[in-house]
């Protein structure tokens, strides 16, 4: 099973770093051992910190999210999963 872990954002991130490694923790006992690719994504800047520029940039990551999870799920096989802290 190959598995890619994907973030906007350094993963260095305080918090962001925390979270991959809990997951990181848990995936060998379910995956097999299997690697893990992680593959950070760029995020947009934020010129403009209103609420509707905001909205605009989150729509516009969430599209080159899809797009990239839509590539790695190209062959029709394999899963999408959502990881948050909650």
């Amino acid at each position: 099973m190959r598995l890619t872990l994907l973030a906007f954002g350094k993963l260095k991130t305080p918090g962001l770093r925390q979270a991959a490694d809990y997951y990181l923790k848990l995936i060998p006992s379910v995956s097999g051992g299997s690697p893990l690719q992680e593959l950070e994504l760029k995020p947009l800047p934020v010129n403009d910190k209103s609420p509707a520029s905001r909205k605009q940039i989150q729509e516009r990551e969430s599209a080159l999210l899809l797009e990239k999870i839509e590539s790695r799920l190209a062959s029709g096989r394999g899963a999408f999963f959502l990881l948050d802290e909650g």
